[in-house]
Parts: structure tokens; sequence; C-alpha cells
């Protein structure tokens, strides 16, 4: 039985490792990988082929080193754009708030265009919308802030951003269950691959 994986790992060294090995440790064979650290530091497709029993007991153990997550609908990017004076360091007060509340860069995007202004684009994962929401509010203490829809037509993206917003968009549009949502966002990364 063949299975497809959709997990999300810390960007650290012997993250696949651990993940190698719980398969490994179950006698499962791992069938095909898909990773771009450039894309998606995060994100990592594996399918997997064993036993019913043996890819049960997977599950378990991937969700037990937190590389599974049953509540996926809680954590998003948000993409926002920052109009910063096109000044050096403008930028390291924004990076000093967007450490403070802990939230990851998946996304950035940013060159002068020959004013006094650099509009910075960047993708925020966000697991709490009041903190989101705080977030905000500072930063527009340091700079115009607006929140943007992601856009599929700019030359340069994130797959993170795409597979996030696109699969939720198209699930919440169609009703569809967790398990149709999970098989779309595996659908959506051969699609990517394919086209790469």
């Amino acid at each position: 039985m063949k299975k497809t994986y959709v997990t999300s790992m810390p960007n650290h060294i012997g993250a696949f490792l651990k993940a190698s090995r719980c398969f490994a440790d179950l006698g499962i064979n791992i069938t095909r990988v898909s990773y771009n650290k450039a894309i998606d530091s995060h994100t990592l497709f594996i399918d997997a082929e064993g036993t019913d029993e043996q890819l049960k007991k997977a599950d378990i153990e991937l969700e037990k080193i937190g590389y599974l997550s049953n509540d996926k609908s809680k954590t998003s990017i948000v993409l926002i754009e920052f109009s910063l004076k096109d000044v050096p360091g403008s930028v390291t007060d924004v990076l000093k708030l967007i450490n403070e509340f802990n939230f990851n860069i998946s996304y950035i995007s940013s060159q002068e265009n020959g004013t006094d202004f650099q509009l910075f684009k960047m993708g925020l994962y966000v697991d709490d919308k009041e903190k989101i929401e705080t977030f905000l509010d500072e930063a527009k203490k340091l700079c115009p802030v607006r929140v943007i829809d992601y856009n599929s037509t700019e030359k340069i993206y994130d797959n993170s951003i795409f597979y996030g917003s696109y699969v939720k968009g198209l699930a919440d549009m169609m009703n569809l269950s967790g398990e149709v949502e999970n098989e779309l966002t595996v659908q959506v990364n051969l699609a990517m691959q394919t086209l790469d």
C-alpha cells in the first residue's frame, strides 16, 4: 500500500534523517521525496510504501515528532507589504518586530524602484489571528503597511504561499473534506514538479 505524506519539518540539520528513521524502523520504503528549500524550507512530500498497519504506525510516530499536524487550518501565510524608506537599515526595525512576534518568514521580495521608498513584500507564517492583528498595529507605527492577497501572476513566488492559499481556497469554495484537501495538496505538488 502506498501513501503520500505532506510533512512540515523544522528547518535544521537532521530533520529528514529523523523522518527516514521513523519509516525505516517500521519497515516502510520511501518511494518518492519532493523538497526544495529555496521554495519552502518546511514542507517535504514523502511517498511511502508499506502495509496498512505500518503506515498507521507511521502516522502516529510522525505526529509525535511534530511532522504531521491534525490542525493545519490554524496556520496560514499572510502576505504583507511594508513601504520602507530607501535608506540603509530601513528593514531592520521590521525584522526586529517580526522576530519579537516569533513569526517565520516564508517569502521576501523587494527591489529598489528609483523612488525614495521600497515596497517589501513578506510572507509570514501565522498561527494566531489576534497575534497578527497586534503585529500589524505595531508595524504601522514603523511604516505604511498593507495586507495583500497573493497574486498568482507574480514572476517570483513562494510555493508555500501557493500551496497554502490555493488549496485552502479551493477546499473552502468546494466544501472539501480534510482528506480530500490533503490529496489536493499532494496533486498540486506533483503538478508543480511536472511544470518545473
